[in-house]
């Protein structure tokens, strides 16, 4: 999807030069141009705003299972899962 901002002719120069970092950072979350770090957290945050229903197809470092989970689509729900596709 395009990012297509709207600025008026006459908007100040602070407006339009915001709203064209905003796009541009947009741009760079949509389609990443290299390695982006990953978020930490331990096993036991992966419930209530953490749960993976609510970030599919996310990667995250669980620090104190020393593991990448990964929000997995299995038998129709999200749950998450060792990059080897073992529980957490």
């Amino acid at each position: 999807m395009a990012v297509v901002p709207v600025v008026p002719p006459n908007a100040p120069d602070w407006a339009k030069n915001f709203l064209q970092d905003t796009t541009e950072a947009l741009k760079q979350l949509s389609a990443p141009q290299g390695p982006t770090p990953l978020y930490a957290v331990t096993s036991a945050q992966l419930t209530g705003v953490l749960a993976a229903d609510l970030w599919p197809n996310c990667q995250v470092i669980v620090t104190d299972k020393k593991c990448i989970g990964v929000s997995t689509l299995n038998a129709g729900a999200w749950a998450w899962t060792r990059a080897d596709g073992t529980a957490i």
